[in-house]
């Protein structure tokens, strides 16, 4: 009886042996993964939540057609009325078939000076829109706003219109 019970004994003990030597190696050792590698992929965690949280804040824009009293030709003025946290009006664009005019926010500003046609954006940003040649009545096209952070990231905001 005694040689059964010290054989059950000297089993458990080399199977706590093994199993305790293999616990003790993966923590004895280098891990499996080094902190060094955890972090960038805890801040691509981060990046994405705050960009599922900025795609939940939706970009709300104005475009209005309406003739304004004063004002002879033809054209369309735009509002930003709402963009997510840290995003700024960048680029604006006209996509037709026939016409791809760009403009960027300090060419926009400096036609709203000049008031030549295209994008403008003047008094300090409180009146912006678009004025087109009487050739573009009737065209059928695609308005883009394209708003970047200080990353470089985009968002944009488009709507098919036709120039009246």
């Amino acid at each position: 009886m005694k040689k059964i019970k010290s054989m059950y004994v000297w089993g458990i003990v080399v199977i706590l042996l093994l199993t305790s030597a293999c616990g003790g190696a993966a923590q004895s050792g280098s891990p499996a993964s080094p902190p060094a590698e955890q972090k960038p992929v805890d801040q691509q965690v981060k990046k994405e939540r705050t960009q599922s949280l900025i795609k939940q804040v939706p970009i709300l824009m104005i475009v209005d057609q309406t003739k304004q009293e004063g004002f002879e030709g033809n054209m369309f003025y735009f509002t930003v009325e709402q963009v997510p946290e840290g995003y700024a009006l960048a680029e604006m664009k006209w996509i037709s078939d026939n016409h791809q005019i760009v403009s960027t926010f300090e060419e926009a500003s400096k036609n709203g000076a000049t008031g030549g046609d295209g994008f403008y954006l003047s008094g300090n940003g409180q009146y912006s829109g678009f004025i087109y040649d009487d050739k573009m009545k009737g065209e059928q096209g695609q308005v883009v706003f394209v708003f970047r952070n200080d990353d470089k990231e985009e968002l944009t905001w488009k709507q098919n219109i036709t120039l009246k």
